[in-house]
């Protein structure tokens, strides 16, 4: 996932509080409750099916480094980002140049 703005990144986050609020959910659940419960079922109670809570905690293990990373990390990310679109511009300019030489016969 790269660095995109602030917006993402707080959207990313608040992703990331409803995982672990999730998460959260599943754990007290699996404290209170017995497996041959039929009540205790992880989100039960609140309509979250369990393969969906297992999905959240998988995403949470793979993003929570990414997402929560050290701030050199995430500088050099969006050095990339930056460059990226720089290098982007410079192409687009260039094909700019050579369509104004060729429609004005200069070369």
């Amino acid at each position: 996932m790269t660095f995109t703005g602030r917006g993402q990144s707080a959207a990313i986050f608040l992703r990331c509080l409803r995982i672990r609020s999730a998460l959260r959910l599943f754990s007290d659940f699996a404290y209170k409750h017995s497996v041959t419960d039929s009540q205790s079922v992880p989100g039960a109670q609140y309509r979250v099916h369990p393969t969906q809570i297992s999905q959240w905690k998988r995403q949470l293990g793979a993003e929570a480094k990414e997402t929560f990373g050290s701030r050199r990390l995430k500088k050099v990310r969006y050095q990339e980002v930056v460059q990226a679109s720089v290098y982007e511009e410079i192409g687009r300019l260039t094909m700019e140049l050579e369509w104004v030489k060729k429609t004005a016969g200069l070369g």
